[in-house]
């Protein structure tokens, strides 16, 4: 999952620019790295993961969101965002949720992108 492919040159914030360019690094060698072990590798923006979510498992927003959030319960706190966005991806792929062909190898940068 990452947060957006907004390319950092076009932020004028130097600070906020370095940490865009970390999160691109980041995200770039993650990718390498899975589809290096043959791993299939689907990038999913953030903010588009609920709405795949509520069509790949056919659930409402509210049933997901109140799912994810118990996934955190016996952990106890903190049980933030990034992680409840974790778990529901890892819910998506166990349960085989990602449509047929979903999974197909995808160029590297390419983004899944909501309904």
């Amino acid at each position: 999952m990452i947060g957006s492919r907004i390319d950092p040159l076009t932020i004028a914030n130097l600070h906020m620019r370095a940490h865009a360019s970390e999160g691109q690094l980041f995200a770039a060698v993650l990718e390498c790295e899975l589809r290096s072990a043959g791993l299939p590798v689907i990038t999913i923006r953030e903010r588009d993961l609920m709405a795949l979510a509520t069509d790949w498992l056919q659930r409402s927003e509210p049933d997901i969101r109140a799912r994810t959030s118990a996934l955190g319960a016996p952990l106890g706190a903190p049980w933030r965002a990034d992680e409840k966005a974790a778990a529901l991806a890892a819910w998506m792929v166990l349960a085989g949720a990602i449509p047929h062909g979903a999974a197909a190898p995808f160029k590297a940068g390419q983004t899944l992108e909501g309904p």
